[in-house]
């Protein structure tokens, strides 16, 4: 495994900022990448929603609020909720992406590993299918560069079509 990369807050922010925020202009209390970015920390922390993500934040406010730019406080849940609901998966995606892939050349530049092992691993959610409308279940793939400890997770929405595949959501 390599030696371990600090990432700072800074990078975080930097990756997000060009994001169309999506939201109209009477709910703008709260600079978009500040929820954001507090989000994927909750995320990364093992928050499963937005109420998660509020109670986190909550509890991370100190640091929180001199890390980032937070007028008005910590965002409510109602707040992360509207954001991820509106922001566009595509471009959230292509930021998400491009930060890993910041991460990675950094990984690779201080391991010196060009070409990593990688383990992936596929699954279908049980019952996750719908018949009734024609639809098949889901399906999600990981992606574990081993050397470089870094993951990636994708997943296929349901298709009509059971013989049909698809490549691999980020590719």
């Amino acid at each position: 495994m390599a030696n371990r990369i600090r990432v700072g807050l800074d990078e975080v922010v930097r990756q997000f900022e060009e994001l169309e925020d999506p939201r109209s202009s009477v709910n703008l209390r709260h600079p978009l990448v500040s929820v954001l970015v507090i989000a994927i920390m909750a995320v990364l922390a093992g928050a499963g929603g937005p109420t998660a993500i509020a109670k986190w934040a909550v509890i991370k406010q100190e640091l929180l609020s001199r890390l980032l730019p937070l007028p008005n406080g910590i965002p409510k849940k109602d707040v992360y909720r509207r954001v991820l609901m509106t922001l566009k998966p595509d471009a959230f995606q292509a930021c998400f992406v491009n930060w890993l892939e910041s991460l990675r050349g950094r990984a690779s530049a201080a391991s010196g590993v060009k070409q990593p092992v990688l383990a992936v691993d596929g699954k279908t959610l049980r019952r996750s299918h719908d018949r009734k409308n024609g639809l098949g279940a889901l399906h999600s793939v990981s992606v574990w560069a081993t050397d470089f400890g870094l993951t990636h997770w994708g997943r296929w929405p349901p298709t009509r079509s059971r013989t049909k595949s698809r490549p691999f959501p980020s590719c």
